[in-house]
């Protein structure tokens, strides 16, 4: 099951999956975000309370499963370079690159299944997220822009 979070980075998309318990991600933020930013961040990163799109879980969730391929035969490709042996090496790579153009591929569906649901996830984000700051973007906008 994908947990969608608000915020997790701080432009980009609104919301997007969690791939690590939202503690990690709090944590980095405190040990590594700037620190006049920390407590924004924190305050607006929080689980999705609504339901997202089915339509941005479902390509979410082939994009996950075109990653994992990918990275399945980037292992193998590698490991076939550490053996040295390098006409293997080669054809595990070419998999790789197949592969990966897959991955490209299956974000270019999730990144337009997104642009489709945006209305209906920027309204879940006006009644979960009050008083943000989020101008489309960022969370941090310029002052005098918008």
């Amino acid at each position: 099951m994908i947990v969608w979070a608000w915020h997790i980075h701080h432009e980009g998309w609104l919301c997007e999956p969690l791939t690590q318990p939202i503690e990690e991600r709090i944590r980095f933020i405190q040990m590594y975000k700037q620190k006049a930013e920390v407590p924004i961040r924190l305050r607006l990163l929080k689980q999705v309370k609504g339901e997202v799109p089915p339509a941005l879980s479902q390509i979410f969730a082939l994009y996950e499963d075109a990653y994992v391929a990918w990275k399945q035969a980037d292992a193998a490709a590698w490991k076939q370079v550490d053996a040295a042996a390098w006409k293997q090496a080669d054809a595990a790579w070419e998999q790789t690159c197949d592969a990966w153009k897959q991955v490209g591929a299956a974000w270019e569906r999730l990144d337009a299944a997104y642009m489709e649901v945006l209305p209906e996830l920027e309204a879940l984000h006006r009644k979960e997220c009050l008083n943000c700051p989020w101008d489309g973007q960022t969370i941090f906008p310029k002052k005098g822009s918008n």
